[in-house]
């Protein structure tokens, strides 16, 4: 029997868009900090109601780029599937939240 783990706490620690369409960011998982780099397409949506509009994004690309333990040494890549999902679904309410759409 296979036994995934979850992870308890991730968050985006920094983010910086380097164009229109790509960016990196630093996110924490448990005690592992990821430093990834990704490809993103913004386009306006809705909640079906007008005046509900707001600006948000898909990523189309996302790259693990470096892990490192809580101690900075470097650590190989255990991430998965649904990691990457998880991740690209914060970067993109990073983004919203933070504004950073609009402004790129």
């Amino acid at each position: 029997m296979l036994h995934k783990s979850i992870p308890e706490f991730t968050t985006v620690a920094a983010m910086e868009l380097t164009s229109k369409n790509s960016g990196n960011a630093v996110i924490r998982l448990d005690n592992f900090t990821l430093d990834v780099s990704f490809d993103f397409e913004p386009f306006e949506d809705s909640y079906g109601v007008p005046g509900s509009e707001f600006d948000t994004a898909e990523i189309t690309q996302l790259s693990v780029d470096h892990i490192s333990d809580e101690y900075g040494n470097p650590f190989p890549d255990f991430t998965d599937y649904n990691d990457h999902r998880n991740i690209n679904e914060m970067l993109v309410q990073h983004m919203i939240k933070n504004r950073l759409l609009g402004e790129v």
